[in-house]
């Protein structure tokens, strides 16, 4: 009987080993170095880690929704910006058209000077001049708006060049500025987030400027990368602090600017951005503010 216990005892000494070795390789890693099932770590440096949806890990409050494209793209306008009058007036310009007349439209042939054919380019944008932007607060130069009117296909190479315009918006004048075909590059589904950084600014243009404008507009604001504002960032529209003068008590007081609307990001260059207003409970006009504290 002493054999067969010390035998039996000898079986549940191997069954508990197997056991505890069976977990111990089916254990979260993880886990088994102390962290929770939920904890995220960070590769070492040099490798390399291929990331699927699943897996992102974004801060809590980065991404706030998503907007599909397609819901707003008809909605969203192309502005060209230039860091300067110069820079614009350095782009292939319009001599003249092939029927004497003093502007071109879809269809007409015109000659223009300034397109290479070692550029390897022969789909352009037609340009005209829009407007100067600066700083309202220092009067820094933000750069000229260039106005896209048109489209037009080079037919041949020379001195003059001739191009065909395939397509305008409005009549295309000799002085006008092309450049290579450009549009909108975004994404099918817009993550709108955050930002980042705390900015502050003014909406410096607006399609109705006497009018102002809602709701599904687009607007030009003078932040851009350079403030750290990035694609998809949401900001504040905020009504201008006001100055409310108490004559009784002969004292000054400022009232703290109100949130009024949402505008989208969804075009961000050096200076400057372009905005989609996703809400508003007025009018936007020029010099309204934009802010990311709400």
């Amino acid at each position: 009987m002493k054999k067969l216990g010390k035998f039996l005892k000898i079986i549940c000494i191997c069954l508990l080993y197997s056991s505890c070795s069976f977990a111990d390789k089916h254990q979260d890693p993880t886990q088994a170095a102390g962290f929770s099932a939920n904890a995220k770590t960070l590769p070492h440096a040099g490798t390399t880690v291929t990331l699927s949806p699943q897996m992102r890990a974004e801060p809590i409050g980065a991404s706030t929704y998503s907007i599909q494209t397609s819901d707003v793209a008809q909605n969203l306008d192309n502005v060209i910006i230039f860091d300067s009058q110069a820079a614009y007036e350095a782009q292939p310009r319009v001599l003249d058209f092939a029927l004497d007349t003093a502007y071109g439209t879809s269809g007409d042939l015109a000659y223009v000077a300034g397109i290479s054919q070692t550029d390897n380019v022969s789909a352009y944008t037609i340009l005209k001049q829009g407007q100067n932007y600066k700083n309202k607060d220092t009067g820094e130069y933000l750069g000229m708006q260039a106005i896209i009117i048109g489209a037009a296909d080079v037919q041949s190479y020379g001195d003059p060049q001739t191009i065909r315009i395939t397509k305008a918006s409005e009549p295309v004048e000799i002085g006008a500025r092309l450049i290579p075909r450009t549009g909108l590059d975004l994404p099918a589904v817009i993550e709108t987030k955050i930002p980042t950084v705390d900015v502050r600014g003014y909406v410096i243009s607006v399609k109705n400027p006497k009018t102002g404008v809602g709701k599904g507009s687009t607007l030009i604001i003078g932040l851009g990368s350079r403030n750290g504002l990035e694609f998809g960032d949401i900001l504040n529209l905020k009504e201008q602090p006001k100055e409310i003068f108490d004559k009784k008590a002969k004292k000054k007081s400022i009232v703290g600017s109100t949130s009024f609307g949402e505008i989208l990001l969804y075009k961000v260059m050096d200076k400057v951005s372009l905005g989609y207003i996703l809400s508003t409970s007025r009018p936007v006009v020029v010099n309204d503010v934009v802010s990311s504290k709400p």
